[in-house]
């Protein structure tokens, strides 16, 4: 079969995806607000962020940045899960995540 026959690109793909999720995931271990950061396989993270995970992820999408609130599934409260992007996508998303969170906070304190 011709798709077998060329699968370099597929795996360099592969290998990077991988790449970026890792340091995704071990950047979002750093963040204090952050209480768990669950294994992944896949090409996603998911994360938990007590309290305020659902108003985040309304708060990044509205700036352009777009999560999936997951508190609402099973064993996955308080989650949002993040697609793994390019570098620069993720850096993006690392560089927002932290001033919606304190810009969620200090809104929902008064």
């Amino acid at each position: 079969l011709s798709v077998f026959s060329n699968l370099d690109p597929f795996f360099e793909k592969m290998d990077a995806i991988k790449t970026q999720r890792d340091a995704l995931m071990e950047k979002l271990r750093n963040f204090d607000f952050v209480t768990l950061v669950h294994p992944s396989d896949t090409n996603f993270v998911l994360f938990q962020i007590p309290v305020y995970a659902k108003e985040i992820y309304k708060t990044m999408a509205e700036k352009g940045v777009v999560v999936r609130y997951r508190g609402d599934q099973m064993h996955c409260l308080d989650c949002i899960r993040a697609t793994v992007g390019t570098a620069r996508e993720n850096e993006a998303f690392l560089s927002l995540l932290p001033k919606v969170y304190k810009e969620v906070v200090q809104r929902s304190s008064g």
